[in-house]
């Protein structure tokens, strides 16, 4: 593993588990669109594509931009295009109403995510997705690691981005204790295609957490 063991216990003792921390709760409401990364006939990042694509999204009366996720194809891309990525989509954003820009930070490695999640907060997202490190398989407690770790080294509001098809699932219980152990987990982004975690979080209330439904099919759920 390339982050250590750790426990929620521990982050309870961090400097984010503060009052200041109850700050970086937040509220998204209605559509956050995922944006893909546009490439040329040459297939070069096309920048003024992705700059296009903004506005035609916000112009259409979606809630917030999401870059640097699945649809992004972030593990495709270097910390400096994924940067970019940020700095066009909060441009865009200005150029409106400051709607909320989310970056996804998603990595094989714990240290690789945490400076993204610097630089892209340092270049105005409102908050970050983070995925499990992807490729291997971890158990429950290694993910339960690996947020801990991730949280001591973030100062800003982070998502918890399930993500079943690429990384280790994160089970509804893991979630919970994850967004019980500070409020630094602003809530979930879940692109299971279940709803398992989503109404755990429902019924409890007094977790004041965002819920984000990254799977299509089960909307009309």
């Amino acid at each position: 593993l390339s982050w250590p063991k750790a426990s929620l216990r521990s982050l309870g003792r961090s400097a984010h588990n503060t009052d200041s921390a109850a700050d970086m709760r937040m509220e998204f409401k209605g559509v956050l669109s995922a944006l893909i990364t546009p490439r040329d006939g040459g297939g070069a990042l096309d920048w003024p594509a992705l700059e296009k694509l903004c506005h035609f999204n916000l112009d259409r009366g979606v809630s917030g931009l999401v870059v640097g996720g699945a649809t992004g194809e972030y593990a495709s891309l270097s910390m400096a295009d994924r940067i970019r990525q940020v700095d066009v989509a909060v441009a865009a954003s200005s150029a409106k109403q400051n709607y909320p820009v989310l970056c996804g930070c998603g990595s094989t490695r714990l240290d690789e995510s945490v400076e993204l999640a610097r630089q892209a907060l340092a270049a105005g997202a409102a908050a970050i997705l983070l995925p499990p490190a992807h490729f291997f398989r971890y158990s429950q407690e290694d993910l339960e690691g690996f947020y801990v770790e991730a949280a001591k080294r973030i100062d800003g509001p982070i998502l918890l981005y399930n993500l079943p098809a690429f990384v280790t699932p994160m089970q509804p219980a893991t979630i919970v204790r994850l967004l019980r152990a500070t409020p630094q987990f602003v809530g979930v982004k879940d692109s299971s295609g279940e709803l398992h975690a989503v109404e755990a979080i429902t019924g409890r209330p007094e977790l004041g957490a965002v819920r984000i439904v990254g799977h299509d099919g089960v909307l009309v759920d």
